[in-house]
């Protein structure tokens, strides 16, 4: 995972731990395989269909797992816990 410098300066601690943490929850559903996919197929065949699904997908990544009725904080609480490397 990569923190630009401008983020370390904008955000404070628990505004950071919040992102990081909302941003390690993406790895354990692999949320990175059908995004490269997507844009891999758009920027090989050129074809309108695979920006959309790679806009579409990049959108249900964002959308919190399991059930619609779940709050989205669950899984950025969730991505909290994820140990640090």
């Amino acid at each position: 995972m990569v923190v630009t410098a401008g983020a370390l300066e904008a955000l404070t601690a628990q505004q950071l731990a919040l992102v990081l943490g909302h941003e390690r929850a993406h790895l354990p559903a692999h949320h990175e395989l059908p995004l490269v996919l997507a844009d891999t197929l758009r920027r090989t065949f050129g074809l309108p269909v695979f920006a959309t699904a790679l806009e579409q997908i990049a959108i249900l990544a964002e959308m919190p797992q399991g059930r619609f009725e779940q709050a989205p904080d669950n899984e950025d609480q969730e991505g909290l816990r994820v140990p640090q490397r």
